[in-house]
């Protein structure tokens, strides 16, 4: 996603990369590690998003049989952080 230049030669991977473009929108200016982390997080985002458009994921969110939870694992760190909606 952050280096898209090699992309054409991986035509499935450049397919399974297209449902994170909107992250980038959210990197602003950040640049470095700070961008990769942001990234990460801001994917994890969209993911769970993307997820709550199934009809079958909506429908037990609905009926509060299913809750979604986002991790990032930091290996550096050996730190998971967690998203929970309802939290």
């Amino acid at each position: 996603l952050l280096q898209p230049d090699g992309l054409s030669a991986l035509p499935a991977v450049a397919r399974w990369v297209e449902h994170a473009k909107q992250v980038l929108e959210k990197l602003g200016s950040a640049a470095g590690d700070e961008r990769l982390t942001l990234a990460i997080r801001q994917n994890v985002l969209l993911q769970m998003e993307h997820l709550r458009g199934h009809p079958a994921v909506r429908k037990s969110l609905e009926a509060r049989t299913l809750r979604l939870h986002g991790w990032v694992y930091d290996f550096e760190q050996g730190q998971v952080d967690v998203y929970d909606p309802l939290k």
